[in-house]
């Protein structure tokens, strides 16, 4: 979505909170993103060049740079699953005005099949086993 939504004369930079079990499949994809064969048009530039510059991972509480997706996360899931909520009173500020948002909220099922079908899109390329088994 980010690669859509985005300038496609632009190459973004990533930064992710650090989650271990995780960093795994995310170098998976964004790796996937930036290879030249196997990745959609969209995630290049006019002249060839990933859109995604560069990625990485960073301890939480390291830096600041983690924490606007957060607010707007949260803020985003108050304006959907509570929206007359106090909380989603005091995020508004977030969207000045403009109560808006990409997605759509998952419930544990859809989420759990989301995963389980990019793991084994995944384990199909590498043979390996990306994310940690889902408890049924």
């Amino acid at each position: 979505m980010v690669l859509r939504g985005t300038p496609k004369h632009e190459r973004l930079e990533f930064v992710f909170e650090q989650q271990n079990e995780y960093a795994r499949a995310v170098d998976t994809m964004m790796g996937f993103y930036t290879h030249p064969t196997l990745s959609p048009r969209y995630a290049f530039t006019s002249k060839g060049l990933p859109r995604i510059a560069k990625w990485s991972f960073v301890p939480k509480g390291t830096t600041l740079m983690t924490d606007p997706a957060d607010y707007l996360a949260f803020a985003l899931r108050e304006l959907h699953a509570h929206p007359r909520s106090q909380k989603a009173e005091w995020c508004k500020p977030i969207f000045h005005g403009r109560w808006a948002g990409f997605g759509r909220t998952l419930t544990r099922e859809q989420t759990r099949r989301i995963v389980s079908r990019a793991q084994g899109m995944a384990n199909a390329h590498s043979g390996l086993p990306l994310w940690p088994r889902l408890r049924p």
